[in-house]
């Protein structure tokens, strides 16, 4: 097992992401790209699930308060 640091805010590390990349068999040419794309889903995941977390803490408010939970 192989951990990678994807970085914060487009940035990517070159000992924590770069490097495994390359132990990994994967050509220096298109290790910069898997990375941005690994990135990029990380980025995409993080954001929905934070948003399921919103609806459901949301839904659960109003169930908690007598409403119908948003329906």
């Amino acid at each position: 097992m192989f951990v990678m640091l994807l970085g914060g805010g487009g940035t990517i590390y070159n000992q924590y992401t770069i490097t495994p990349l390359l132990n990994l068999g994967v050509p220096m040419h298109k290790v910069h790209q898997l990375a941005t794309k690994l990135h990029c889903h990380a980025i995409k995941s993080l954001n929905k699930i934070t948003k399921t977390r919103h609806k459901i803490l949301h839904l659960n408010s109003n169930i908690d308060n007598g409403g119908k939970g948003g329906i």
